[in-house]
Parts: C-alpha cells; sequence; structure tokens
C-alpha cells in the first residue's frame, strides 16, 4: 500500500479538509494531514477511482488552485489544475508519484 498527500494550494483554507470529506464520503479511505489529505493506493484501479473524485471536486470548484502530489515516486505540482482535471491525467498524476509505472 503507497500513501499519497494531496494538497490544494489556493485561497479558501478549507480546501483540503472539503477535499478529504468529499473523498472519504464517496467510499475512499482518506485522511487530513498537517499538509493536505492522505490517500491510499495499492494499484491503477484505486488511482483511476481516486482520479476520478478529484476530477469531480475540481469541476465543481469555482476558486483557482494548485494541487500537489506528493508520494515514493515523486512530487507533481500542477499550477493551473483546470487544465488538466480530466479523470485520466488526474489518474496518471497518482500513479507516477505512488510509483506504479
Amino acid at each position: 500500500m503507497t500513501e499519497l498527500t494531496i494538497e490544494f494550494i489556493g485561497d479558501d483554507p478549507q480546501v483540503n479538509f472539503a477535499v478529504q470529506k468529499w473523498i472519504a464520503d464517496r467510499g475512499a479511505p482518506a485522511a487530513t494531514t498537517d499538509s493536505g489529505v492522505a490517500v491510499q493506493v495499492n494499484s491503477w484501479d484505486d488511482c483511476e477511482q481516486i482520479g476520478s473524485l478529484l476530477s469531480t471536486f475540481i469541476g465543481q470548484r469555482k476558486d483557482s488552485f494548485e494541487l500537489r502530489i506528493d508520494g515514493p515516486g515523486g512530487t507533481s505540482t500542477i499550477h493551473e489544475v483546470r487544465m488538466v482535471a480530466d479523470a485520466e491525467s488526474m489518474k496518471t498524476f497518482l500513479a507516477t508519484c505512488a510509483y506504479l509505472q
């Protein structure tokens, strides 16, 4: 099992709490950490599920923010996340950071 940290960086100080609740309410384990939200991934299927949830969450937001995903495979920082917020891109970012490729 690989733990990834997802962090939204923007003007809303509650955005990371909101995404943690969004993910957990939809059945994927997620916990708030000091630097964002921790999620566990074991496979591409986990990355696909969480990537789809992130894509939907981002699509519902009106504010501007960056997204940082950190894991054993590296860190991805997406400066204008709305440009690549589709579920497939989110899945790939998660899998790369989880070192699944």
